[in-house]
């Protein structure tokens, strides 16, 4: 058979460095905090963020809705990461890169669902009836990007205003 999969691609600049988005992105303990699209967060593994490190997460992504085990699987600090969690036979693999054009960073995040375990049938009835789930997860991962943002302005204020006490 032959390989199903689909990407889904999403970007937008947050108004800081790199350092202090890349500092948001890795807070996995808190995405049901800082995302609208996660209801909880459990952080799974012990130490700093690094390929390894795993969390299990309520969200709704592609065509699937609920608990989630993810794991990083890629990492580049402050510049890139991937995860990857595996929701039925389906494989995603979501990976997060930034730039930095002085104290703007450019988010972009890019998703993709690889399909090859599921049968004909599965993958037909997906492909009729996916193209509304896959608009819903697109619009997700820029709400995500938005709420990142918001975090990363949050974090700037409160820390701007504890240096001004």
């Amino acid at each position: 058979m032959a390989a199903h999969a689909h990407t889904l691609h999403a970007h937008g600049e947050i108004a800081a460095p790199s350092a202090d988005v890349w500092a948001v992105i890795t807070d996995v303990e808190r995405f049901g905090e800082i995302l609208r699209s996660v209801q909880d967060s459990q952080l799974l593994t012990d130490g700093a963020y690094d390929v390894g490190t795993r969390w299990r997460e309520s969200r709704h992504f592609f065509d699937h809705k609920g608990v989630e085990e993810i794991e990083v699987i890629e990492i580049n600090p402050g510049i890139h990461t991937m995860h990857r969690t595996v929701i039925d036979k389906d494989v995603i693999v979501t990976a997060y890169n930034l730039t930095s054009i002085h104290n703007v960073t450019r988010l972009s995040i890019t998703a993709t669902a690889h399909m090859e375990a599921r049968g004909l049938a599965s993958y037909a009835v997906w492909r009729m009836f996916g193209g509304l789930d896959k608009a819903q997860t697109h619009k997700m991962m820029e709400h995500d990007i938005e709420d990142f943002a918001a975090e990363v302005a949050r974090r700037t204020t409160s820390a701007s205003d504890s240096s001004a006490s």
